[in-house]
């Protein structure tokens, strides 16, 4: 997008503020803002400056097979007894010191590439959405470090987030507030996606219920568990029912096995004991994956593999015996929904991580399965959008398709009259 040379003279003058808030919704430059700050600060004085943004996995090296080598990787000086080896301590990466660094969860990751980032003793970062993956816990510890003068008294942060409401009682500091621009169609630059806004529902004229050959039902898992090779159980002796048409809010720390147990229910892993039964008929979603519980993964990159935005979606129905026209009806009218019919003849992974995210969500919402299973689907989106995203789920559950929803957002959370689930050392509690 860029900004004018007198804008950058101001960013300029925020990045020698210890902690500086950037604030706007969707599309409104906080990105672009972000990027000029580190780009006006790097080579100033001793020390980077580091620009991390919502795709944390891309900030992992690639060059190690451990945690601990990770750190090391970056460290300037052993970080044993140092106050960055504190907190990675306290993120609880010295616990995970052998795992590798991809083997991770999302919030575990953005914690491993903070303690990674600061081992760098760093001038100046800007953290931009980046830590929406992590749970309470660890974003406080993450948050009272980055408070102590005694270690930050060199750098300077820029911090973003899109939930910054569940922020504030973290950090307080200078903001600066962005907004959205408005480009006229007949003024739009190439280079410009035409984004649309989401839509809660087209009306009467379009049926959210699961499609007719997939009609909703009672989910009941009976002695469910899973590992990862010979560790401890990510999942154990897992039991539990799902009404149809129900909301279920599934919590837990950051690493607690909730992608896992999505994975299972849906097909992608194979359970190592255990039973799932849809209507008191056993079923083996591994080898049908997807058809009874649809999955939107965490990370949209693990979930887009198709050349255009309408054959991403498109490809959700490819085994349902549907004429092509049917297809394309279905296809475009999600599209419309979640903004993205002036994108169609993208390829999915040319655009911005939040675009790439409502359509990972559009082409799980395409597949019409009477379960959905939403990982952090707010990952990305502004409250506008997020709020939006909460009033379509809710109208897919009134129409029958039971959604279980996995998010470390407590304002996203309170949008539902969910039934609370938590996982904790491999068991599940229903409340």
């Amino acid at each position: 997008m860029g900004y004018p040379q007198e804008q950058h003279a101001t960013l300029r003058e925020i990045s020698h503020q210890a902690i500086t808030l950037v604030d706007g919704p969707n599309f409104s430059g906080r990105t672009d803002y972000m990027r000029a700050a580190i780009d006006a600060d790097n080579g100033k004085s001793n020390g980077p400056s580091i620009y991390i943004g919502p795709e944390v996995y891309n900030s992992v090296s690639g060059l190690t097979t451990s945690v601990i080598d990770e750190l090391r990787l970056h460290a300037t000086e052993n970080i044993a007894g140092t106050s960055v080896g504190e907190l990675a301590a306290q993120l609880g990466l010295l616990d995970l010191s052998e795992r590798n660094p991809f083997s991770l969860s999302g919030g575990e990751q953005a914690a491993l590439v903070m303690a990674s980032t600061l081992a760098l003793n760093p001038r100046c970062i800007a953290i931009d959405c980046a830590l929406e993956q992590m749970d309470r816990v660890l974003k406080s510890l993450l948050f009272a470090w980055l408070s102590n003068p005694e270690n930050t008294d060199t750098m300077k942060l820029l911090f973003a987030d899109n939930r910054m409401i569940e922020s504030r009682d973290s950090i307080i500091g200078p903001r600066i507030s962005l907004q959205r621009k408005s480009v006229n169609e007949p003024q739009r630059q190439a280079n410009i996606l035409p984004i649309e806004p989401l839509l809660p529902t087209l009306g009467d004229d379009f049926n959210l219920a699961p499609w007719k050959d997939s009609e909703p039902c009672e989910v009941n898992v009976d002695a469910l568990s899973f590992s990862y090779g010979k560790g401890i159980p990510a999942l154990n002796n897992i039991s539990a029912t799902f009404k149809p048409g129900g909301i279920y809010l599934l919590n837990g720390r950051n690493g607690a096995g909730k992608s896992t147990l999505a994975k299972v229910l849906s097909g992608v892993l194979k359970p190592n004991t255990g039973e799932i039964r849809s209507n008191e008929i056993p079923v083996q979603p591994w080898k049908t994956p997807g058809r009874l519980f649809s999955y939107h993964f965490q990370n949209p990159d693990l979930q887009l593999f198709s050349t255009t935005v309408f054959e991403e979606l498109q490809s959700g129905l490819a085994w349902r015996p549907l004429a092509a026209s049917k297809q394309e009806e279905r296809v475009m009218q999600i599209a419309k929904m979640f903004g993205l019919t002036g994108l169609m003849n993208e390829h999915p992974l040319d655009l911005p991580f939040v675009l790439r995210k409502r359509v990972a969500l559009a082409a799980t919402l395409v597949m019409g399965t009477p379960w959905m299973i939403l990982d952090e689907p707010t990952l990305g989106q502004d409250d506008q959008s997020a709020a939006t995203i909460a009033a379509l789920i809710k109208e897919m559950a009134a129409h029958g398709t039971g959604v279980i929803i996995i998010s470390h957002s407590t304002w996203f959370a309170d949008f539902f009259d969910a039934t609370p689930m938590s996982l904790l050392h491999g068991k599940l509690t229903i409340e």
